[in-house]
């Protein structure tokens, strides 16, 4: 029951001084304005009395007349001066409020950024500015190593972890073929045009290349179109890993490619008259030359040619 008959309090006005003054101050300037019009008024009605009275032939009256209307020029000019003087009071009371409302604002915020350096004091930034610097040293270092910035030294000790590794994965092979003293006896290989610069292979011919580490040897075949040829190639010495092997047609198209082999036999027929091309590469070497022994078989013998036992 108390509820119902309980007295609601009267909301807080928001309305401050300041609005009251500039209230009045509107009030005032509009009864300004109006005592203006009024007195226009009777300025526009004099000026026709005394008009009148001139046509009547009563100039002193008329005189009169316009001796009030200029009195109440002056006063119209004063009310003039008063009207701007209360705009300008107002603009200032409602400009300074702004500018109460601005330094509220300022102090607001700086409460609200005190409160945040007291949350992190300069040596607590200093530490996570630290952690973040140690942190992007570290993911370059990592960035530096997967992209491959190794020296010399690096490089040599990774190829011989690699061969060590290799070594011990490999079975003990018995009754390995003595390595030769002596150099191979390579075939000369004369300039000029491709069927000058290499030799002229005949059947069950046998020779022996060394091909260096990272390096690519090619030998060339000139033949009839539908001459028989073959290609039987063994590595005989240098390294681990195998040898790659490519035949080239005279129009350049690769016709038999053996990657990583250690020996293999191709035979074909000749489609088209020109210069075959035949490339060993050691690409995929242990730094050591391989000593590649190969044999060409062709459908016919040069004349001065020696069969091979």
């Amino acid at each position: 029951m108390g509820g119902l008959f309980a007295k609601h309090k009267k909301p807080a006005s928001r309305v401050t001084e300041q609005d009251k003054a500039v209230l009045q101050l509107k009030q005032q300037r509009d009864k300004i304005k109006q005592y203006q019009r009024r007195i226009k008024g009777v300025l526009e009605k004099d000026r026709e009395m005394a008009r009148k009275l001139l046509q009547e032939n009563k100039r002193d009256r008329a005189k009169i007349l316009l001796k009030k209307k200029r009195y109440l020029e002056q006063l119209t000019e004063k009310t003039d001066n008063q009207l701007d003087g209360i705009e300008q009071m107002v603009q200032d009371i409602e400009f300074s409020q702004v500018q109460v409302e601005v330094l509220k604002n300022l102090e607001k915020g700086n409460a609200a950024l005190k409160k945040l350096h007291d949350v992190f004091s300069m040596s607590d930034v200093e530490k996570i500015m630290d952690e973040t610097r140690e942190g992007i040293e570290k993911q370059q270092e990592i960035d530096d190593l997967l992209s491959g910035n190794l020296t010399e030294d690096d490089l040599a000790a990774v190829e011989d972890e690699l061969n060590e590794i290799m070594k011990a994965n490999l079975p003990e092979v018995e009754n390995l073929p003595e390595v030769p003293t002596e150099e191979p006896t390579l075939p000369d290989i004369p300039q000029g045009e491709p069927t000058a610069v290499c030799a002229l292979f005949s059947r069950a011919y046998s020779y022996f290349v060394t091909v260096d580490a990272h390096a690519e040897e090619c030998f060339f075949e000139k033949v009839q179109a539908g001459t028989k040829m073959g290609l039987t190639f063994e590595v005989a010495e240098g390294g681990f890993l195998d040898i790659d092997v490519k035949i080239y047609s005279p129009d350049g198209n690769l016709i038999y490619e053996g990657d990583r082999e250690s020996n293999g036999k191709f035979a074909f027929a000749a489609d088209k008259e020109g210069v075959y091309r035949y490339c060993f590469s050691n690409k995929m070497s242990t730094m050591t030359p391989k000593i590649v022994m190969f044999s060409m078989d062709v459908g016919e013998k040069p004349a001065d040619a020696k069969e091979e036992d």
